[in-house]
């Protein structure tokens, strides 16, 4: 999930992903998504959700869980989500 929350997230904080992909070889903050798909392909790390066996059904629990466990991780995110832009997010990375 991690190219797509990044996609989503980047725009909250330009300088802080821009230092990312300059590290990672980009030149902005929107080459973050492409360059973390990219890194993740030569790892053997690229998968989807539902290459995992989650499907949308799955997709409300999953958003609830998310909500109640990772709520410090999600306040702080740069894009602070709601519960419809997280179930986006799932539905993105089936």
């Amino acid at each position: 999930m991690t190219p797509v929350v990044t996609e989503a997230s980047y725009v909250g904080n330009t300088a802080k992903y821009t230092q990312i992909a300059k590290t990672m070889g980009g030149n902005e903050a929107a080459d973050c998504p492409r360059i973390i798909r990219k890194l993740l392909k030569a790892i053997d790390l690229e998968c989807t959700l539902s290459e995992l066996g989650i499907q949308e059904k799955d997709i409300p629990w999953l958003t609830e869980n998310c909500i109640k466990v990772s709520s410090a991780n999600i306040a702080n995110n740069p894009v602070v989500f709601s519960y419809e832009e997280i179930v986006e997010l799932y539905k993105k990375s089936l």
